[in-house]
């Protein structure tokens, strides 16, 4: 990368990263997978979903590779689709600079779709605050003629170190001595292997992104690219929640991978136990006839298959939901379907688009919760509750397309857990940005009010999750000559809270002051 674009661009990423939880700029790095169902990469989708009911929100999409930045716009209550170029695909097992970073001045949920003709799937990228340094990736199974199980690491920063311990021995790839690539800023290297690497860890000096999948997934005929983004292993849960799909006819496939010795997962309510073996993967075959809980005694990572049109997604642990509202995106196609868990207090007043809709009642459990689906048209939406800001809510986003050979599925945003699971977020979010001045004008005297705007304050969440901002003043609005107090309070998923406030002055002509445009201190 020699372009002078691209020297700028890594600069300046360069400036931002290393305080990245303290920028106001709210990002996503990750990479797609080969998808080898057609000839040709013929497109990629990004779905941008605001999170902000009264906010415009601006950002772009950077491929460094192509030297290549595409703006775009998000209104209030509102989503944006970016289509990638060619180019924006790896191809084989080497280094490849197919990274895509997405920056905003306002927090969004990004969903992905990598697409041909017949064949695509969707994933959540995480968000950078919840990126981790060890992974483990899982696929589907071994080669499909010459399409392959494959896996990619981002890197974010510079002389970023990535050790992969292979899960069995295979050519030059082994478990007791790992592979190491060294990698630079938004940098991506993609293993495309002849081989089910399920249970492959991976770990690293600095925070990456693991995308993992298959270029064309086969069950019994049934073929389909699969991708996904791999949440890291601190952010996993115990308590699993899911059901059947609608519209799928065959069993779905259930894959189980461990970080620890000694994980043993339990069927509810069968009582069917399970040994989780490290270096490799646990499949469960699930039939379509009953809801299933799955509890683990350590932490465990679960992907969800479906072998008719294959499609893969991760199953979000019940100790991994976050408040509502939750804005997700449901791609075209003949139908797509939403499920969800709560709990059992808030089953009967869950919202979609702030509608009560008439749920499918799965479960409904004084000690499990509540399992909901319900068929939603393509777009954004919202979830959230009638009456309680403190319902939480995990769940999966999938569908079918118009001529059923295509399938996608990807889960609604989820909270990271800290090392060793449900523990309690109380950290407050970080104000990054809030006016240490007052802000001053002068106004007319003629007139009772002033118009006054401001550059606004911002907060990022520990978990990269979604803020609520809340304030008694907006920019432009009409101010009374003197001090007024303006104060804006941000919320984070768990109820916590960060406030900044600032004095706004107006003073009269006779002042004929000089004042700073935009008096703030970035922390």
């Amino acid at each position: 990368m020699t372009s002078s674009y691209t020297g700028l661009l890594l600069l300046e990423i360069l400036l931002v990263l290393p305080s990245l939880q303290a920028s106001q700029d709210f990002a996503y790095v990750f990479s797609l997978l080969e998808n080898e169902y057609s000839s040709s990469f013929t497109g990629g989708n990004l779905y941008m979903v605001s999170t902000s009911s009264d906010r415009v929100t601006n950002g772009e999409v950077v491929l460094p590779s192509l030297d290549k930045s595409i703006p775009f716009t998000i209104e209030p209550e509102g989503s944006a689709v970016v289509n990638l170029p060619y180019g924006a695909e790896p191809i084989g097992t080497e280094l490849e600079d197919s990274t895509i970073f997405i920056k905003s001045d306002q927090h969004i949920y990004v969903y992905g779709h990598n697409t041909e003709y017949h064949s695509g799937d969707s994933f959540y990228p995480l968000p950078l605050p919840s990126l981790g340094q060890e992974y483990i990736v899982v696929t589907s199974n071994g080669p499909y003629s010459s399409h392959y199980p494959t896996f990619s690491v981002t890197s974010i920063y510079e002389d970023t170190r990535v050790f992969v311990y292979f899960n069995t021995q295979h050519g030059s790839y082994n478990s007791t001595v790992p592979q190491e690539v060294n990698l630079q800023s938004l940098s991506t290297y993609v293993w495309s292997l002849s081989f089910d690497f399920s249970g492959t860890k991976i770990t690293s000096n600095k925070p990456i992104s693991v995308s993992s999948g298959h270029e064309e997934a086969n069950f019994d005929g049934n073929r389909d690219h699969i991708i996904e983004v791999i949440p890291p292993v601190n952010s996993w849960g115990k308590l699993f929640a899911l059901t059947a799909f609608h519209e799928r006819t065959a069993r779905y496939l259930l894959k189980v991978v461990a970080a620890y010795p000694e994980t043993v997962i339990t069927l509810v309510p069968s009582g069917v136990t399970y040994n989780v073996p490290l270096w490799d993967d646990l499949e469960i075959e699930v039939p379509f006839t009953s809801p299933l809980l799955i509890e683990s005694n350590q932490p465990v990572l679960i992907t969800a298959l479906f072998k008719t049109n294959p499609s893969m997604t991760v199953i979000p642990a019940i100790e991994q939901a976050i408040r509502g509202p939750i804005t997700f995106y449901a791609l075209p196609g003949t139908a797509s379907y939403i499920t969800v868990w709560t709990s059992f207090n808030d089953c009967y007043q869950v919202l979609l688009d702030d509608e009560i809709v008439p749920w499918e009642v799965v479960l409904a459990d004084v000690t499990s919760g509540c399992l909901l689906q319900a068929e939603v048209s393509t777009g954004r939406h919202t979830i959230s509750h009638y009456s309680s800001e403190e319902a939480t809510f995990v769940g999966i986003v999938y569908g079918y397309d118009n001529d059923q050979y295509n399938s996608y599925a990807h889960p609604l945003p989820y909270k990271v857990l800290k090392e060793g699971g449900n523990i309690e977020d109380k950290t407050a979010p970080t104000i990054t940005l809030c006016h240490s001045v007052p802000v001053e004008v002068n106004g007319d005297s003629r007139k009772n009010t002033t118009s006054v705007t401001w550059l606004e304050p911002r907060a990022s969440d520990e978990e990269g999750m979604c803020l609520n901002t809340a304030s008694d003043w907006s920019p432009g609005d009409l101010f009374p000559f003197g001090n007024t107090t303006v104060t804006y309070v941000f919320t984070d998923v768990n109820g916590n809270q960060a406030e900044c406030s600032f004095e706004v002055i107006v003073h009269g002509n006779s002042h004929h002051k000089t004042f700073p445009v935009e008096p703030f201190i970035k922390t």
